[in-house]
């Protein structure tokens, strides 16, 4: 656990010192972003349908999330932080809703504003 926590430290002070956000620039750097994590035997594959119908009507994208890996839904400590650069500074697919089995992703842990909503 601590080499864990001690890595997760690497990982922020490296962020930290390539992107600086505070309470005056989070809004301007933060995408807008919609992650959904769906939740088995809730409705969770309806809603996605009527979201992907929404998406062609409003022009925004849909990306499906799929991060099992031998039976998990967790990411480690260093996916986390790909994930959340990548999903960060992908802006060609902006605005999107990202849907999925994944667990929260505090963005800020890693030096990047938190997307909007997540839900």
């Amino acid at each position: 656990m601590q080499r864990i926590e001690r890595s997760s430290d690497k990982i922020r002070e490296v962020h930290v010192k390539h992107v600086q956000v505070s309470p005056q620039n989070a809004n301007d750097m933060a995408p807008p972003l919609l992650f959904y994590n769906r939740v088995p035997k809730t409705g969770s594959t309806t809603f996605a349908n009527i979201a992907y119908e929404l998406a062609q009507r409003n022009d925004f994208s849909m990306l499906h999330i799929n991060v099992t890996y031998k039976n998990t839904k967790w990411l480690n400590i260093l996916d986390q932080q790909r994930f959340v650069k990548n999903v960060s500074l992908w802006t060609e697919k902006h605005p999107a809703l990202y849907h999925g089995h994944l667990q929260f992703l505090d963005f800020t842990r890693f030096g990047y504003p938190n997307p909007c909503t997540s839900i």
